[in-house]
């Protein structure tokens, strides 16, 4: 759920294929999305001029037990490219 600007919401089928994308939608602030199990990447991305703040609420599942989420390859270099990193659990972490 966006919590501050519109966020462009989209996912597919294939996590090495950055061009797979098999949906899409924007929301706007506290619109609300539900994305169905077996997707394999869902993504947002903040729409707006600025970053923005947003609310996820995961239901525990069998990934829990390993690394999750599970980024894409595409989606791990354009996030090192920016400076981030992606820890052991998968977490997207700001180098400090």
């Amino acid at each position: 759920m966006p919590l501050t600007q519109p966020f462009h919401f989209f996912w597919g089928t294939n996590e090495n294929d950055s061009d797979d994308v098999a949906g899409d939608a924007v929301l706007g602030p506290f619109d609300c999305i539900s994305l169905p199990a077996g997707v394999v990447a869902a993504v947002l991305s903040a729409a707006g001029p600025r970053a923005g703040g947003g609310f996820a609420v995961l239901e525990p599942h069998v990934v829990f037990e390993s690394k999750d989420p599970h980024w894409p390859d595409f989606m791990v270099r354009a996030a090192v490219e920016r400076g981030l990193e992606v820890d052991a659990r998968g977490r997207m972490i700001k180098p400090g």
